[in-house]
């Protein structure tokens, strides 16, 4: 069993079935998803038995609506981790991780078939990147000595170089479905 697959199946809402609260069926909603806007945060762990053990476990993590988030991995054995994961103020902002992704989640329900795609590109690229970054940080580590704290670091910028684009496509996407838009053809 993959990352990406434990990552589906809590993101689940019942996609490609008459109980999809996405889909037209109108079925929606008569059953809770495992995927609802509450759950906030996902952890999964991966232990890595044939590395070192310094750099056996990755600790995946993702917050806000799993439909919508992107989860990526981190190192554990580390004294801290980067800003972009652990300083969440009460204030929005898009220099948080936890922030980002609830605004993505939030501008993304209410237009989804709109946006599908774009969560679908960025779950799959921050999950591409993410597994080339891991293999060369593990090199690193293995013939170098690379720290997994600058690991962390350049996993954290990746990930918040793909959710600011993914926000920014959602963003788009959401503001041409706005109700009040208006086309200089609607006349």
């Amino acid at each position: 069993m993959t990352v990406e697959d434990v990552k589906y199946v809590l993101s689940g809402h019942y996609q490609g079935t008459e109980y999809d609260p996405y889909g037209k069926s109108g079925k929606g909603g008569l059953y809770r998803p495992v995927g609802v806007n509450r759950t906030d945060f996902l952890s999964i762990i991966q232990i890595r038995p044939y590395l070192p053990e310094a750099v056996r476990a990755l600790q995946w993590i993702a917050f806000a609506s799993n439909v919508f988030n992107a989860i990526a991995p981190f190192y554990t054995n580390v004294e801290e981790l980067p800003d972009y994961l652990t300083f969440t103020e009460d204030t929005v902002s898009t220099d948080s991780f936890y922030w980002s992704s609830r605004l993505i989640g939030a501008l993304a329900d209410a237009h989804f078939a709109k946006n599908a795609i774009h969560i679908e590109r960025y779950q799959n690229l921050v999950f591409r990147r993410s597994h080339e970054l891991v293999a060369k940080m593990d090199r690193a580590y293995l013939q170098e000595g690379h720290s997994l704290e600058e690991a962390n670091l350049e996993i954290a910028d990746m990930l918040k170089e793909e959710t600011v684009r993914a926000l920014g496509n959602v963003l788009f996407e959401s503001t041409k479905a706005m109700t009040n838009a208006f086309s200089r053809a609607d006349a």
